[in-house]
């Protein structure tokens, strides 16, 4: 790769793009049991050792074969077992009250480690091992929701069998799993707690993101501080769960806080169980989860507190994996973990620098080079990805002339910008689309417009590395 003679490039590069090539196709859904052991050697990082980073708890290796109740969990790999093993034993010693059990959990996973399974094996294991237990799961789309559920019904966890479909306030012995929105637990929180009188409801319809948010964090906050505090359902959890951990922000960090301290001012404080990547925290005002990483490695938690890295990469095939610990050791030297490629087969991740006399003329033969790039592939498989907004620093030019490329290249073809609100399409189409808008996504071809210095006037250069990690993170083969 010249890892170190690249690094300073890609932190702050000359105008140009970044495109990562490989030869053969691979199916992003294939799971492994272990990580390719050389490439682990590779890296430095012994593949049976549990290992975790410096200042983590390490991690013992779990017994597959033990006393289980799901028939997937074999499926998965040491650490993810352990993810599972830690998650059920933190619903046991809440429910048996136990003040010295373990209490929080956090999980580290880089992009394609696996988090979305181990999160839907975890859930799945603490209801069926304690089914008494009361589990919250904080999600922030409506889509990343579905996903959950609809993964949960192939363990038979479904509505009226294990989740709850709504927590109704007036029914503080509810048990099972309820996975919802934070705008969602929002508006049930400000409904429970709000006294019932007409429009009501309606009412806190018309509050912003916002306000909606801060309302539901105060009532909770005045609950907690009643000296006979009442306890609805809407605040009645064993343990809370919160997916993509990293897009935590202030306004939904003070809901977690009311929860758990509504819970405390009861005797009953629920487990906490975060997962997400600190690496990828791209949404504004976003500093929860990476302030909880720091506290967790300078040691300064309880040991009823863990942490726990997943180091596998099952999405990218080697070179990209070892392209993303370089970039991620030289970008994040406090948050930086190495992942272990499980993909075996070869390829090349290559810079390519545009040249051109006027930045119009740069961006134009940017433009004219990720059109290329992006036609090689069908356009189902290809997407070109910026850092930032697509009409800032003239970038705009560059996707006007790569959609012009592809037009020419193949008119049938639909090329999609990405603005706004717009959501990605099912169908076949070339995207054009920023860091923000396609996380939580992969493709098998990724073209990366390189950020050059005109964005350091107004972006943070810590958030511009992360965005970019973001997009690097999305190639599966190209």
């Amino acid at each position: 790769l010249g890892a170190t003679r690249h690094i300073s490039r890609w932190l702050s590069p000359p105008p140009g793009l970044l495109s990562c090539y490989f030869h053969t196709l691979h199916s992003s859904t294939t799971q492994c049991k272990a990580p390719n052991p050389d490439a682990a050697a590779a890296n430095g990082i012994s593949v049976s050792s549990g290992m975790t980073k410096d200042g983590m708890v390490d991690a013992p290796i779990c017994d597959v074969e033990r006393a289980t109740t799901l028939p997937f969990l074999a499926d998965l790999d040491p650490l993810q077992c352990d993810a599972v093993e830690w998650g059920a034993a933190i619903a046991q010693g809440r429910l048996a009250k136990d003040d010295k059990a373990l209490c929080e959990l956090l999980i580290s996973a880089g992009p394609g480690a696996g988090k979305t399974a181990t999160v839907v094996n975890l859930i799945a294991e603490v209801v069926k091992r304690t089914p008494a237990a009361r589990v919250l799961v904080l999600v922030f789309n409506v889509a990343a929701a579905s996903t959950l559920t609809d993964r949960l019904g192939r363990f038979g966890l479904r509505r009226g069998s294990g989740l709850i479909p709504k927590i109704k306030a007036s029914d503080p012995n509810h048990t099972g799993c309820c996975v919802l929105t934070f705008d969602k637990m929002a508006h049930q929180v400000c409904t429970a707690f709000t006294t019932a009188t007409p429009g009501a409801n309606t009412a806190f319809k018309t509050l912003s993101y916002r306000d909606g948010k801060e309302q539901a964090a105060s009532h909770l906050q005045q609950a907690a501080n009643r000296r006979n505090p009442t306890k609805p359902g809407v605040a009645n959890w064993d343990v809370i769960i919160v997916d993509e951990a990293q897009d935590v922000t202030a306004l939904e960090a003070n809901i977690l806080k009311g929860l758990m301290q509504v819970g405390r001012a009861v005797g009953a404080t629920p487990g906490l169980i975060s997962a997400g990547d600190p690496r990828q925290e791209v949404s504004p005002g976003a500093t929860w989860y990476s302030q909880r990483c720091s506290q967790m490695q300078s040691g300064t938690t309880d040991s009823r507190r863990r942490s726990l890295i997943l180091t596998n990469n099952y999405r990218s095939a080697p070179e990209i994996v070892a392209a993303l610990n370089a970039f991620s050791r030289a970008a994040f030297p406090t948050l930086h973990h190495d992942q272990v490629a499980v993909r075996t087969d070869p390829g090349k991740v290559s810079i390519i620098e545009v040249q051109g006399s006027t930045k119009s003329i740069i961006n134009n033969n940017i433009g004219r080079q990720v059109g290329e790039l992006l036609a090689a592939r069908p356009p189902g498989e290809s997407y070109g990805l910026v850092p930032v907004s697509l009409e800032r620093f003239t970038v705009g030019g560059a996707t006007t002339a790569a959609r012009q490329a592809l037009h020419e290249l193949h008119p049938s073809k639909f090329t999609l910008a990405l603005t706004g609100r717009t959501t990605i399409p099912d169908g076949d189409v070339y995207l054009l689309a920023t860091a923000q808008r396609i996380k939580g996504t992969e493709r098998r071809l990724a073209v990366v417009y390189a950020a050059d210095r005109d964005y350091d006037l107004v972006i943070d250069p810590g958030l511009m590395a992360k965005l970019m990690f973001v997009t690097l993170s999305r190639a599966q083969d190209e």
